[in-house]
């Protein structure tokens, strides 16, 4: 009788262990499969070893805390994932699949997006590895009125590509407009404007879209006040130096030979069709 009784007590021990066991594999199998998507990409050499598990993290993004997840496993740690991601994030569609010039396959990926664009205007290591990225896919390199340029651009084409709402549907606008926005980010970061007020120096997208012309070229005057420009090496930005030399531009900076200034190891085959303006 009394080893009848233990033996009951052990089995409800044993269930109970079970159960919790699967309580919190229950609730850690999302992060779980992310973690191995992410360690199938970190092996990747190329575009099709690497499409599946892309994919597969997109669709685990899909929704708010999914994309949280996904962003956060990104970064220097994770430095062949957060390759792909963001060749992913510039990827244009086949011809195909694109519907003058605008690649609705970003839908799928809008929350992602939206959490990526939030992570680039908080972080100051992330947006270094994104600005590398872009610099490493223009081997020509981005001087200072390649980007000032850009940024007097932004609103205008922010503006443009919000007039097309109608045509395209809100989700593939909305979409691309954050892709458009994610081109922005560096060259503000890059050129180290001292009048932007978030950590890592960017404007968040509403306020980009807000500004007109004047208001830019009045942003880009108020930094130049604080000297003039040359490129840090160690911060890979440009910063205001009240002793460099005024006459002219400075050079651009040297070309990005690595993805990311932390790189390690050999460099995959990047996919076809990557967009490298910046």
């Amino acid at each position: 009788m009394l080893s009848s009784s233990r033996g009951r007590r052990a089995a409800m021990v044993a269930g109970i262990a079970l159960a919790v066991v699967a309580v919190m594999v229950a609730i850690e199998w999302p992060i779980l499969r992310l973690r191995y998507h992410a360690w199938r990409l970190e092996g990747a050499q190329g575009w099709a070893e690497a499409e599946p598990s892309l994919n597969a993290m997109i669709e685990e993004a899909r929704e708010a805390e999914g994309a949280r997840r996904v962003v956060e496993l990104l970064g220097a740690d994770r430095q062949r994932a957060t390759f792909w991601l963001f060749a992913w994030v510039l990827r244009e569609a086949p011809e195909d699949e694109r519907d003058q010039g605008f690649p609705h396959h970003l839908e799928q990926g809008l929350v992602l997006l939206r959490e990526l664009e939030t992570r680039l205007e908080r972080d100051g290591r992330f947006i270094r590895l994104w600005c590398d990225f872009k610099r490493f896919l223009r081997p020509t390199g981005f001087g200072v009125i390649d980007l000032e340029m850009l940024l007097l651009d932004a609103p205008s084409r922010m503006a443009l590509l919000g007039g097309r709402e109608r045509e395209f549907g809100p989700k593939a606008t909305d979409a691309v407009l954050h892709r458009e926005y994610l081109g922005f980010l560096p060259a503000a970061w890059l050129l180290g404007v001292q009048c932007l007020r978030t950590p890592s120096g960017s404007w968040t997208r509403e306020e980009l879209m807000r500004l007109d012309y004047g208001g830019m070229s009045a942003h880009l005057s108020v930094s130049r006040k604080m000297g003039s420009l040359r490129f840090d090496e160690g911060l890979g930005r440009y910063v205001y130096d009240p002793s460099a030399p005024r006459e002219g531009p400075p050079p651009n900076p040297p070309y990005q030979h690595v993805p990311f200034h932390s790189w390690r190891g050999p460099i995959p085959e990047l996919p076809p069709g990557l967009l490298v303006k910046l």
